[in-house]
């Protein structure tokens, strides 16, 4: 009777869905606070904010914050958000370089002041694209 007992909390305990968690079982609430750009694709409207990026669903009209974006970046205060188009990238401003990554992919890429001939984050007040061209805006050009 002893075994029962103990193989039915086993089962219990191991089958669980009280404690099996997975990353998709935590949903991050963070209010948004000063926007500080705003880009686009297709489907989706993004928003920088100093205390991260907010995308705006257009299909399921809900905004939610990007965490899932945000998992390998260590500073979260973003100055500019950009959706490239032509290259299905996402860019981002920060106060120690621009990062971009593919929309689907996992991995940024670094892009830093030195590389740019500029000082700070301050000096950069846009970023967008063409057909063959990335183009970040410096303020004195």
């Amino acid at each position: 009777m002893k075994l029962y007992i103990l193989l039915y909390f086993l089962f219990n305990f191991l089958f669980s869905k009280n404690f099996i968690y997975n990353e998709d079982s935590w949903y991050n609430i963070t209010s948004l606070e000063s926007v500080t750009s705003i880009s686009y694709n297709y489907n989706k409207i993004f928003f920088s904010s100093l205390n991260g990026l907010f995308i705006y669903d257009k299909n399921h009209k809900d905004i939610t914050y990007a965490s899932f974006i945000l998992n390998n970046v260590d500073n979260k205060n973003i100055y500019i958000v950009y959706y490239d188009s032509y290259r299905d990238k996402i860019w981002l401003l920060n106060k120690d370089r621009i990062i971009f990554k593919s929309s689907i992919g996992n991995a940024w890429s670094n892009i830093f002041f030195s590389n740019l001939n500029v000082n700070s984050y301050r000096d950069i007040i846009n970023i967008g694209s063409n057909l063959n061209y990335v183009i970040i805006q410096l303020r004195n050009s």
